[in-house]
This record gives structure tokens, C-alpha cells and sequence, in this order.
């Protein structure tokens, strides 16, 4: 549901495009590891301009369909597994009773790691974020990923005379390739090769520098994730991929996790639908969640005092995405006109990389979310929740708020809807599903005056975030701490450390 297993046609030019790297370079290794594994998200952003073009002729899609091996997307999965050279005993070293984690499970590592030992990774300003103001136990120690690879890339520049030569010499056997044939090419790929052993330089020093035993990431397509578990890999050291976002084919095949710590059903059978091994899935419920439950702190009224909308309102949340200003300028015409004479006020919250300037629909009644409110206080407060696919849909289903699940049509996009992903709650009923302004004012009356079609809808929310997330008296935090605890245990007694 968070991506077809067919391989639609943008999905053909992509991965036949990551398979023909790998294959060209695939002499190009450092410390056992192909170099091309780690150049994929960047590879990604380099091929976009020619795949967006190529999509347009029917001929060339058809052709390559033709040349094609896989037949869905778990073919590419499994086929990536080949890539590692698994050979190392790093997970067997007793000694090694280190967690890694990155900065963002902090508040998770405070809760049930408090008496271990713990590398905390910082490496974008997120991390940095979420450790602020947070008392460290004396066994966490703090690692700054991104200086160290700076300090490291800076004593690179002799790589380019080995490398160069060898870049050039495979350039001039793929003359004809759409790809490696471009004037950029030699640049690109030179600069991914320092990046990539600067990379690997830079996990590998951590893994040895420090008893890690065991790594809790949330992605393996961007660093150091995708360093460390490849790296993990080699040397047989379990790699812990821990859901933090919504999943989908580009930001998950490939892998080379030991285990997937997921939200929940929804997910897990997804990732086996992808190729994924049952028995390395795991569903703990949502860490973010967890520790988001507790950050309301608002009142309704506050919020429409804030507003300065004095008499008595419903409060209609919508959370935005990064789509184009055509496709949200769509949602906010559907709006619009679907609260004119209704008591609703809207109330707008962005998303973080949302650029659109929603100022002209701002009136008495469509609001920015104020200074000094959060996310949580909006959801928390508001009569209904609207939104295309965002994760705010299991927050809204949280906190008991019915879900208006909007699909206006969305043009092609390399990044933002390239496969069904953006249909994912509409595939899974998890509201009243809305495709224009009409059905918009009709699901929003039937809300305000109908409790029969509310209860309907309600229901609907609550049994998506039961499928989509393990809710019960047991934390995600201490669902994650058991596998923690069943793989380290044995190291963590030999090490005199309580378990």
C-alpha cells in the first residue's frame, strides 16, 4: 500500500538505471563494500532530468521493459542482496555491548537504555534537536558523524589521481549509456568515490573505535545509515532499521537490516511483500508517537481565542505536504468553498518543507496555525483532520479526530508521486474519502449534523491505526528494548551489565 510491487514505469527507468551502476563499477570496492551502494541517493537526483524525459517516449519504456529481468519490485530487493560479502565477527565479540543509535531515538534511549552504554550519532540538525536540554547518563557518549567525515574528506584530495583514471577507462566502454555518457558524469562519479570512502573511513573508525555491538538506525538510504549497515553487514554486526516516517519503495529497497523495528501490520506485510525475510520484521508501534503523545498542551477555546473567533466553531486541521502549488492550491479551493456557510474554521498547518504561500485564502475563517501552538495541540483540539497522506492521519486517528482523506489529482513527480503511495489511506479507508469540493461538503455536513455517518467514520480511523500501528498496554520503547535485550543479552551478562 506504500508502493505497488508491479513495476510501474518510472520504477523500471530508476532501478535499471541503479543496476547499471552497480554494474559498471562494481570493481570499484573499499573495505569489501561495492562504493556504488552508497552513491544511490545521490545517483538519484543525477538521473532525475533524463528519466523525467525518457518517461515521455512510449518506444524507449517499452523497450527497456523488454530487457528488464525483474518482474516486481521484491526482484530488485533480493537481487541487492547479493551485493554484501558477509564475513566479519564484530557481532560475536563479547566485549562489544555498545548501542549506536542516532540522535533522534534519544528520548526512547533515556527510557529504556538508561543503564547502558550508548553512542548517540548526531549528524543533521535533527538529532541535534532532540538531544537538547536532555541530561545524559554518564555511560551515553555523544558522537558528531558529520565534523568527523568533514575532518576526514579534507586529507582526500590525492584520491583523485588513483581514481580518475579508472572512472575514465569505464566511461569510454559505455559511450552509449544516456547516463554515463554526460559531460557531468566523470565529476559526479569522482566526487562520489572520495565522499564514499570518506564515509566509510568515517563508520568504520566509529565501529572500531568504540565496543559497538549492535546499531539502531532510521534509514539506509541516506549516511551514515547506509554506510553503517552495509558496513554492519560485512562484519556480521546487527543493524536495527527503526521506522520513523511512513515507508516507501524508494526509501527502502535496498536494504541490508538485520532486523525492521515497523509501526505495525500494515507495514510488516509490506516489507515481506517486498522480499523482506517474516521473521527479521518486528512491529513495535511508533517511538515518535510515544513521546509526541505528551507535547499537547492547548485548549480548544485558547486556540480560537488566539484566532480571535469568538462564537462557537468546529476546528478543521489540515496538515499539508510538499506537492506542487497547483496540486495544494487544488485542496485549498476544495476548502474554501466547502466551509463558506458551514461553522467550521480551517486552520492551516505546513508542512515543514512545504513551500506554498497560503496568504491569498487566508480570511476569517482559513487561518495559519498561530505562534505558540504545536502540531499536538492542533490535533489534539480540532473537531476533524484533512489530508492527501501524511502521518498526521494516524495522529488525527489518535487522538479520536474523524479523517477526511483527500485526493485531488497529482501530476507526475520524480520524487513526491512517482508510484500509489499518496493513495496509501485511501487504499486503507482510513477516513471519508474526499475528490472534490462537493464530497468535501458533503462529508463535512454529514460530520457536523449525522453521529451515525461520524461513528462510521470513526470507526474507520480507529481500525487503520490499529492495522497501520500496535497500540496496547506495552510501549513501543520496551517492545524495542526485548529484541534489543534478545540479541545483546548474552554480551551484556558476560560484560557484567544488568539485563
Amino acid at each position: 500500500m506504500y508502493g505497488e510491487n508491479a513495476i510501474n514505469d518510472h520504477m523500471l527507468l530508476r532501478y535499471g538505471y541503479v543496476e547499471d551502476l552497480l554494474t559498471a563499477f562494481e570493481s570499484f570496492i573499499y573495505k569489501d563494500i561495492k562504493l556504488p551502494l552508497l552513491m544511490i541517493e545521490a545517483w538519484y537526483r543525477f538521473m532525475r532530468e533524463t528519466v523525467d524525459e525518457q518517461l515521455q517516449s512510449t518506444e524507449y519504456v517499452s523497450r527497456k521493459r523488454a530487457e528488464c529481468h525483474e518482474t516486481t519490485m521484491s526482484d530488485y530487493q533480493k537481487g541487492f542482496q547479493k551485493c554484501v560479502n558477509r564475513q566479519g565477527s564484530f557481532g560475536y565479540d563479547p566485549e562489544r555491548t555498545m548501542v549506536l543509535i542516532c540522535g533522534q531515538f534519544i528520548d526512547t534511549a533515556l527510557k529504556v537504555l538508561h543503564d547502558k552504554h550508548v553512542l548517540v550519532m548526531l549528524t543533521n540538525g535533527l538529532d541535534a534537536a532532540a538531544i537538547r536540554g536532555k541530561e545524559m547518563p554518564e555511560t551515553f557518549v555523544l558522537f558528531d558523524f558529520t565534523a568527523e567525515f568533514l575532518r576526514i574528506r579534507r586529507d582526500k584530495a590525492s584520491l583523485r589521481e588513483e581514481w580518475l583514471p579508472r572512472i575514465e577507462e569505464i566511461i569510454v566502454k559505455h559511450k552509449e549509456h544516456p547516463l554515463f555518457a554526460r559531460n557531468l558524469f566523470k565529476g559526479w562519479m569522482l566526487n562520489q568515490v572520495i565522499e564514499s570512502i570518506s564515509l566509510l573511513d568515517t563508520a568504520d573508525m566509529l565501529l572500531h573505535q568504540y565496543p559497538i555491538g549492535i546499531i539502531l538506525d532510521h534509514s539506509e538510504l541516506i549516511y551514515p545509515g547506509n554506510a553503517l549497515s552495509l558496513l554492519a553487514s560485512t562484519y556480521n554486526l546487527p543493524f536495527l532499521y527503526v521506522q520513523n516516517n511512513l515507508v516507501s519503495d524508494v526509501n527502502i529497497i535496498p536494504s541490508w537490516a538485520s532486523y525492521y523495528c515497523v509501526w505495525g501490520r500494515y507495514t510488516e506485510d509490506w516489507l515481506i511483500q517486498k522480499g523482506v525475510d517474516p521473521y527479521q520484521v518486528r512491529s513495535i508501534g511508533n517511538l515518535r508517537f510515544e513521546h509526541d503523545e505528551k507535547k499537547a498542551r492547548k485548549t480548544k477555546q485558547e486556540l480560537l481565542d488566539e484566532l480571535k473567533i469568538g462564537e462557537k466553531m468546529s476546528i478543521l486541521a489540515l496538515t499539508t505536504q510538499p506537492y506542487s502549488e497547483s496540486t495544494n492550491g487544488i485542496i485549498m479551493e476544495w476548502l474554501r468553498e466547502a466551509i463558506a456557510d458551514l461553522s467550521v474554521v480551517l486552520v492551516i498547518q505546513p508542512h515543514r518543507d512545504d513551500f506554498v504561500s497560503y496568504d491569498k485564502w487566508l480570511d476569517t475563517r482559513i487561518c495559519s496555525m498561530p505562534l505558540g501552538f504545536t502540531l499536538q495541540d492542533l490535533l489534539a483540539v480540532s473537531d476533524f483532520v484533512a489530508t492527501i497522506s501524511s502521518t498526521t492521519a494516524l495522529e488525527a486517528a489518535f487522538y479520536g479526530k474523524p479523517l477526511l482523506v483527500l485526493q485531488p489529482p497529482i501530476p507526475y513527480h520524480f520524487n513526491l508521486n512517482h508510484n500509489d503511495y499518496h493513495k496509501h489511506l485511501a487504499q486503507a479507508e482510513a477516513g471519508l474519502i474526499v475528490r472534490s469540493s462537493l464530497e468535501l461538503r458533503g462529508g463535512l455536513l454529514k460530520l457536523l449534523h449525522n453521529e451515525k455517518e461520524r461513528a462510521e467514520i470513526l470507526y474507520r480511523g480507529s481500525h487503520f491505526l490499529h492495522s497501520s500501528m500496535v497500540v496496547d498496554e506495552l510501549l513501543p520503547s520496551q517492545r524495542l528494548y526485548r529484541l534489543v535485550k534478545e540479541i545483546m543479552s548474552r554480551k551484556w551478562l558476560e560484560g557484567n551489565e544488568e539485563v
